[in-house]
């Protein structure tokens, strides 16, 4: 198995810790410390912070695998001229 932090662990760990948040806010329901209003608002927050977080691995994958790809083609552009 690859070790190494990889765009499936972060987001797998990220998902861990929001589920973990949302259990706290049932939790915090359940025990009437929150209305049912805050416990809305916790979900919404989470749900739009994990597809932020999720949307935002994936554009940073896609700009690294851009920023390779110039390089590699510059590189071998370089080659074809010399």
């Amino acid at each position: 198995m690859k070790k190494g932090i990889t765009a499936g662990r972060i987001n797998r760990f990220f998902g861990i810790v929001l589920g973990i948040f949302l259990v706290f806010a049932g939790f915090l329901y359940w025990q009437n410390r929150i209305t049912e209003i805050g416990l809305i608002t916790v979900i919404l927050v989470a749900l739009a912070t994990g597809f932020l977080f999720v949307f935002g691995v994936r554009i940073a994958q896609k700009d690294g695998f851009f920023d390779g790809y110039v390089r590699a083609k510059n590189e071998l552009d370089k080659k074809k001229k010399a």
